[in-house]
């Protein structure tokens, strides 16, 4: 009963982490997503167990464990490359983005559109 929700808050926290670590590389979540983030993963969890659980460490089947997380990260970098991009204003000045208005920095932001 205990292990469910720790199971459960774990693969929501996992979740989050490919949500918001695959859009920041656009042009390759599918790299991102399944090598590299598996790879991490993978090694924290078989470092870590080893200390917090040895008997549960010797009942994971290792390499089926990897091949799991490289196909789950490769379907969650294909859903991100599917997707279409949305704009963000991430490149204009945080002070136009709070809607503050001052003189000399809306100007700069709109020449620097039109280029």
């Amino acid at each position: 009963m205990v292990a469910i929700p720790i199971h459960l808050l774990i693969s929501l926290l996992v979740g989050l982490l490919y949500g918001a670590m695959l859009p920041m590389l656009p042009r390759r979540p599918i790299l991102l997503g399944g090598f590299a983030a598996p790879l991490l993963w993978s090694g924290l969890i078989y470092g870590i167990l080893a200390f917090v659980n040895p008997v549960m460490n010797q009942h994971i089947d290792w390499v089926w464990f990897v091949l799991s997380q490289f196909g789950f990260g490769i379907v969650a970098g294909v859903v991100v490359a599917v997707q279409e991009r949305i704009p963000t204003r991430r490149n204009v000045p945080l002070i136009v983005r709070m809607g503050i208005e001052a003189p000399g920095v809306v100007e700069e932001h709109q020449e620097e559109i039109k280029r």
